[in-house]
């Protein structure tokens, strides 16, 4: 009864902590739109450590199986940079959720 008289019986109440209650507070398309940009923000954070696993076994395969010493640096400069890469995944990952994190505060906020 009091989610009916808040408008807010249609909320996917799913979401931890109070982020819940500003989504709902959001007209169904800009929620979906949120969720999209989310899912988007992990697609992205996967495709990084796609490619620092990449990078990484690489590396380790290069280091492996050739005696070469030009490959095998070639192979030791790859897992650090496999590191690297993962590290700025995780960064960028963290700094769009808070950016939208704060947009989706700031359009709930806003008047309509």
């Amino acid at each position: 009864m009091i989610l009916m008289s808040l408008g807010l019986q249609g909320c996917n109440w799913r979401f931890p902590g109070p982020s819940r209650i500003v989504r709902c507070m959001l007209p169904l398309s800009d929620r979906l739109a949120i969720s999209r940009t989310d899912l988007a923000n992990e697609r992205t954070l996967l495709a990084y450590v796609r490619t620092a696993l990449a990078l990484a076994a690489g590396g380790v395969g290069l280091v492996q199986l050739f005696t070469s010493p030009t490959i095998v640096a070639f192979g030791w400069a790859l897992i650090p940079a496999a590191a690297l890469v993962l590290i700025v995944g995780v960064v960028r990952f963290q700094r769009a959720r808070r950016a939208l994190r704060h947009a989706e505060t700031t359009a709930a906020e806003a008047p309509r």
